[in-house]
């Protein structure tokens, strides 16, 4: 979800080091969670000065189901809201809360 917030707010192609480096995530699996979406046809990729990762279609037209099946590696729930919040360095600007 991080990644997907990240190359929603994102004015232009975003290179997946900087994804990586906003999210916290690995290099790596930023780019297979890429690679995923871009099979599935969320998300494409540029090459060039100027080329990068960006989503191909609003986040209004895909469902955590679907995120959940493309994925099929189970889903990691984190408290991270209310009064079991984690301790997540994250917490005072994560986009994922809400969701």
């Amino acid at each position: 979800m991080r990644l997907l917030l990240e190359m929603r707010n994102a004015q232009k192609p975003v290179s997946l080091a900087t994804l990586s480096g906003k999210t916290g995530i690995a290099l790596r699996t930023v780019e297979n969670v890429h690679s995923l979406l871009k099979l599935h046809g969320i998300a494409e990729a540029s090459v060039g000065a100027r080329g990068g990762g960006r989503l191909d279609h609003s986040l209004d037209e895909v469902s955590m189901g679907q995120l959940v099946e493309w994925f099929d590696e189970g889903v990691e729930i984190s408290v991270c809201h209310g009064e079991k919040a984690n301790e997540c360095p994250r917490r005072e600007h994560c986009q994922t809360r809400a969701v």
